[in-house]
């Protein structure tokens, strides 16, 4: 409903109200609500960032208003450290809300790792385009030093497969782009072919990453059966995993695209129609990479 935001140093702080209604029961109800990202290492702790809570007739109106000048009184004292600003919002919050501060670890399990990744990414994005030219510029080095048996001895023996950790930054990278296209695909075929990965250092996670790239791929198409682009973009990531030593599982592939099979053709060979206007050879090419021909 309504939202204030401030910066504290390179942290976010965010206030206000909101009206939450469930889908279920369709009962709504107004919140106050207050929240703080102070970018410590430990994000699970409440000293890093937590979320406050509560149901609007449990304060009167002016609360977000006093609020609000509580915040801005921390935030503007200049004879104040910027880590004994946020301990006294920090403060403020705790003794404005109740029962108290939700962490990180008040979520499911799954939902903290999808934050908390989102967070490291966000940090880690900046050094992307640095290890991209370190990769290109010592590619033929590296190499060289393995064909004379000699990459043991690169950075006194520490880190001898550094242009393959590096090779293997770059694949996660690519497969965790939203957008995963042609020119995203041929990057992708093109880092694998140039590690020449055989074994990944945690080739399960590369598994199980790539398991979800592919399953949100196939949603993608099916959600725009007559986009042949988004089909092609299926079949296109089928092949690099092919070429490469990447293995997931593809069980939900396969079920969701052996249904939207038998829906097309079953509907065609009644002469009903169907609601998935397939191009039958990419589509055909699609059954035979998942084994469903």
């Amino acid at each position: 409903v309504k939202t204030y935001r401030y910066i504290v140093d390179h942290g976010k702080i965010i206030a206000g109200t909101a009206r939450l209604t469930s889908t279920i029961t369709l009962e709504s109800a107004e919140v106050f609500f207050a929240a703080y990202d102070f970018k410590y290492k430990n994000i699970l702790s409440n000293e890093s960032m937590a979320a406050f809570c509560d149901m609007a007739e449990s304060h009167d109106r002016d609360f977000t208003r006093s609020l609000d000048a509580g915040i801005k009184r921390i935030l503007n004292n200049k004879k104040t450290e910027v880590d004994e600003k946020e301990s006294q919002i920090v403060r403020l919050f705790e003794s404005s809300f109740d029962p108290g501060a939700y962490t990180l670890k008040d979520l499911l399990k799954d939902k903290q790792v999808e934050i908390a990744e989102t967070l490291i990414l966000d940090e880690t994005s900046k050094i992307n385009p640095v290890l991209l030219r370190l990769f290109n510029d010592y590619e033929i080095t590296l190499q060289d030093f393995s064909q004379k048996k000699i990459h043991n001895y690169f950075l006194d023996g520490i880190f001898p497969d550094v242009h393959k950790f590096i090779g293997e930054v770059i694949v996660y990278n690519k497969l965790k782009e939203k957008e995963l296209g042609p020119k995203n695909l041929e990057e992708l075929k093109e880092i694998l072919a140039r590690t020449n990965t055989g074994i990944f250092i945690n080739s399960k996670s590369f598994d199980l990453l790539s398991q979800k790239k592919l399953e949100q791929l196939i949603e993608a198409y099916l959600n725009d059966p007559e986009n042949e682009q988004l089909l092609t973009n299926v079949t296109g990531f089928l092949d690099v995993l092919q070429k490469s030593k990447i293995t997931p599982d593809m069980w939900k592939s396969q079920y969701k695209i052996f249904k939207a099979k038998q829906d097309y053709f079953n509907a065609k060979k009644k002469n009903a129609g169907s609601n998935l206007s397939l191009p039958e050879n990419k589509f055909k090419a699609l059954l035979d990479k998942l084994n469903l021909e």
